[in-house]
């Protein structure tokens, strides 16, 4: 389900990811809880930013 618009981005994507999970430990604290209790398993979400 995911679709990368630019492949040149990916190594960027890449740097920012690892930056969160490194400078935000909530952000990696929830990943970490969700990826063990799944509570959205069968639900789909859609987010829009402006």
């Amino acid at each position: 389900m995911y679709d990368i618009k630019d492949r040149r981005l990916t190594e960027k994507g890449k740097k920012r990811i690892l930056w969160a999970a490194k400078d935000m430990p909530v952000l990696l604290s929830l990943r970490k809880e969700f990826a063990r209790t799944k509570p959205f398993r069968g639900i789909r979400i859609g987010a829009c930013l402006h």
